[in-house]
């Protein structure tokens, strides 16, 4: 039996999500800023983006990632990616991309015919997906070329050790109003809560969570970019899979579809992408790289996006579902949900 330290009350039966996660040991050795121009040739790509009333933001966010991919096919000629957008039931601002896709194999729009929740907008995209190597943004993350080929070179340097891993990038987030022609130096800088945060009351996800209110984590450091993870399977109120943010990771498609996606039991706001992090760590081995080398952006838009107050319900709703029952499933009960 292992006991989550978070709710000490709670265990985690062996072979259970919540036991194989927090045993998972995370050094995958090397500094993803290292491996940039060492990677000899990059895995075909695959990029999923949920899309859900963004309608200022959609276009915006493929215009920097075809020029990122631009970028990578000027390195490597024969590579191939593609693009699929998945409206997850739009009724005001169904998703129309006018940006032409010339340096994309293929970029495709499916449109599902009512809102179903982002897990299952993800696990179309898995199940679109034809490509090695996947990554998910969200409708509303820029980025640019160097943070594409850190997902890429991180990836391929795992996968020539034949050992599994998630590419999580770190952010810097903005408001709409702040983009402009420019956006060079909002790539440099984060302000993300994985760099340097103080815990807020607001982000309590259970009670227990109250004692670490006031506490300053530098996550990235304290962790050796997460390689020394604490054996204890927690850092304050945070587990490894808890690094792992919905609006940009790569990972295998081929395990994604194996270990059946994301899990329906988070349909609302909160830990769909938490739940595959969890099955490809717990259950596959993957390691979770941070992709650090540049900062993507995300932008936030009040219009498309739910309150605060939404979303912190949500959450709480969410994370408990999380701790006191998703990590208490078995393996069979992990994978059981077919994509």
């Amino acid at each position: 039996m292992f006991t989550n330290p978070k709710l000490m009350t709670k265990t985690y039966p062996d072979d259970t999500l919540g036991s194989l996660l927090f045993n998972h040991n995370n050094d995958y050795g090397f500094d993803d800023s290292v491996m940039n121009n060492q990677i000899d040739s990059f895995p075909s790509l695959t990029v999923a983006i949920p899309y859900f009333e963004a309608k200022s933001t959609i276009n915006l966010t493929l215009k920097y990632l075809i020029e990122s991919v631009k970028e990578i096919k000027q390195i490597q000629k024969n590579w191939h990616a593609e693009i699929i957008v998945i409206d997850d039931g739009s009724v005001d601002y169904p998703a129309k991309i006018t940006i032409k896709p010339e340096y994309i194999s293929q970029i495709r729009l499916i449109a599902l015919p009512k809102n179903q929740g982002r897990f299952a907008a993800r696990n179309t995209g898995i199940r679109e997906a034809r490509y090695d190597f996947m990554i998910f943004s969200d409708a509303d993350i820029l980025i640019n070329g160097r943070i594409l080929q850190s997902h890429l070179s991180a990836y391929a340097a795992i996968s020539k050790q034949n050992k599994n891993a998630i590419t999580a990038s770190i952010f810097n987030f903005i408001n709409l109003d702040q983009v402009s022609g420019n956006m060079s130096s909002f790539f440099s800088k984060s302000n993300d809560f994985r760099v340097d945060c103080t815990y807020q009351e607001s982000w309590i996800g259970c009670e227990e969570d109250r004692q670490f209110a006031g506490k300053n984590y530098q996550l990235l450091r304290q962790t050796d970019n997460f390689r020394d993870w604490p054996k204890s399977g927690m850092l304050g109120p945070w587990a490894l899979s808890n690094m792992v943010l919905g609006g940009l990771f790569g990972f295998s498609t081929k395990l994604a579809k194996k270990v059946g996606g994301c899990d329906k039991l988070f349909s609302d706001y909160g830990f769909e992408e938490t739940s595959l992090a969890t099955k490809l760590i717990a259950l596959c081995n993957a390691y979770v790289v941070p992709i650090s080398s540049s900062y993507a952006i995300h932008v936030s838009d009040s219009e498309s996006t739910l309150p605060q107050s939404e979303k912190d319900s949500f959450f709480q709703k969410a994370h408990a579902l999380y701790f006191e029952k998703y990590l208490h499933y078995d393996k069979k009960q992990a994978i059981q949900e077919k994509i």
